[in-house]
């Protein structure tokens, strides 16, 4: 466990030290990561577009579109009843002893009294990534090159999941 400590918080201070070093790029990333249409609106269009593309396969392929939503729907039940039942842990923006500079634009009291780990986002994003893999490998490294970049690292540089929180949704997601 203390491994996985001192990966979080060298991650966590990395990033932070560029918080309020600019508060546009700040509230840029907090945007971002609030975004719908950056978060899930890609992901919804991609699937609209295959569930609508007709051809020899359309039946096989709506089946499987149907499948992988419930998958990823059961993740997200899984990941909050973990947070639910696993000891509480406490996200970086709520934690006194990593110091951490609160970047602009975001509220101290987000995500308050809720347990981190493990990330909803991370485990909903990375179960639909991995349905995206399935059925093209090529679009399935940009979906997780996006569910990583645009999703998941803005949540650590704003304050609300450790790397690990982010690690272990991926991982139930992905499962």
């Amino acid at each position: 466990m203390r491994y996985v400590t001192t990966f979080d918080v060298s991650i966590i201070h990395f990033l932070n030290q560029f918080s309020q070093f600019d508060p546009a790029f700040d509230r840029f990333v907090g945007d971002v990561a609030n975004s719908p249409l950056l978060n899930g609106g890609l992901f919804m269009a991609y699937f609209w577009w295959q569930w609508f593309t007709v051809d020899k396969d359309t039946l096989s392929r709506r089946r499987s579109i149907l499948v992988y939503i419930a998958g990823a729907l059961l993740a997200v039940a899984v990941s909050r009843f973990l947070q639910d039942v696993l000891p509480f842990h406490t996200r970086p923006l709520d934690t006194p002893s990593l110091d951490f500079v609160l970047p602009a634009g975001v509220n101290p009291d987000t995500l308050s009294g809720w347990n981190s780990f493990p990330s909803d986002h991370a485990t909903l994003f990375f179960a639909l990534t991995t349905a995206v893999w399935y059925q093209s490998r090529r679009l399935g490294i940009l979906a997780a090159l996006w569910t990583f970049f645009v999703i998941c690292v803005p949540r650590v540089y704003l304050g609300y999941h450790y790397p690990s929180d982010i690690i272990g949704g991926a991982v139930l997601g992905i499962a």
